[in-house]
């Protein structure tokens, strides 16, 4: 099972009005992905897609 190895804060932006706070994870599988939730609610956005760096 994949796991989280460390989490990278990258700050606040304002997106469609909103902001948000976005977080990089580094997984021990070489993988990353980015959390994002908004500041005002805690509200977690972050869409469940994924995308494959082209080789």
């Amino acid at each position: 099972m994949n796991r989280v190895i460390r989490e990278i804060d990258r700050g606040t932006r304002i997106v469609s009005g909103v902001e948000v706070t976005i977080t990089e994870l580094i997984w021990d599988n070489d993988g990353r992905s980015f959390e994002v939730h908004r500041t005002d609610t805690g509200e977690d956005l972050t869409a469940d897609v994924g995308f494959r760096h082209p080789t």
